[in-house]
């Protein structure tokens, strides 16, 4: 499946407005308050230029991959409603482009191995690694542009 072009919509005088988002699209999959709140503070004192969206379950997830197919994902393992290496295989196989990265306490070689092998770009572990989210955003997005510019010429 092709990405499909994005756009955020607004109103200016009655009529309706919509421009083309450029930006790559962030999805943070995490039912922790305490974490959502804390990637919110990372993001924005590090990042600029990407749009940002939060899901805490495993159903809000879904639909927002569906709606905004995400370039980037931080996704958890423990969901209330299920479980995150399910939403890793089901975005690979509708988005393999894609890139998913594990973000959880269960940071042994089991679940490394097992998301690998279902196609997470990395992993992460909350308790030594979450401080090294903004980087993985900013590679991202300085990838995103190199590929863009290389694909214009």
């Amino acid at each position: 499946m092709g990405k499909k072009a994005r756009y955020h919509f607004f109103a200016f005088e009655s009529n309706l407005y919509n421009l083309k988002n450029t930006n790559p699209i962030v999805l943070f999959v995490e039912d922790s308050p305490f974490i959502v709140e804390r990637m919110k503070e990372l993001v924005a004192e590090h990042v600029k230029d990407c749009c940002l969206f939060f899901a805490s379950t495993r159903a809000e997830a879904i639909q927002l991959l569906k709606r905004e197919e995400p370039d980037l994902i931080f996704l958890d393992i423990n969901l209330p409603d299920g479980n995150g290496i399910d939403i890793l295989k089901w975005t690979k196989y509708h988005y393999p482009c894609t890139k998913v990265v594990m973000v959880s306490n269960h940071s042994g070689s089991f679940y490394r191995n097992l998301c690998e092998n279902f196609g997470a770009t990395q992993f992460l572990d909350k308790s030594k690694d979450f401080e090294k989210i903004p980087s993985f955003i900013a590679e991202h997005l300085r990838l995103t542009i190199s590929s863009a510019w290389q694909s214009e010429w």
